[in-house]
């Protein structure tokens, strides 16, 4: 069983700093999933897990922050307000409403 550093994970938290998504892809290979088994696994597409890589997908966060044993604010702390509570929605500009 690999031993998680959660100091260092703590670290890249402190400092606003997303996990580049060939991390997230090793530490999947090195627990013996790829992105494409733990999104058939947890019953969806085969491309969701990679999608949540590039964009918010809260729900599929969780799958794969579970499968690395971390919260999903650990791996992406820029799309948390708060550790383990709330989530920051991504505005884009088709989205934005006007007022």
């Amino acid at each position: 069983m690999i031993k998680y550093n959660h100091e260092q994970e703590l670290q890249f938290a402190i400092r606003n700093e997303d996990w580049p998504p060939v991390r997230v892809k090793y530490e999947l290979a090195l627990r013996g999933w790829t992105l494409a088994e733990l999104s058939r696994e947890a019953g969806y597409s085969p491309s969701a897990a990679g999608r949540a890589l590039r964009v918010q997908w809260p729900a599929v966060e969780k799958i794969i922050a579970a499968a690395l044993g971390v919260p999903p604010w650990a791996i992406w702390p820029s799309r948390y307000v708060e550790p383990e509570t709330s989530f920051i929605p991504r505005v884009t500009e088709r989205h934005r409403t006007s007022g």
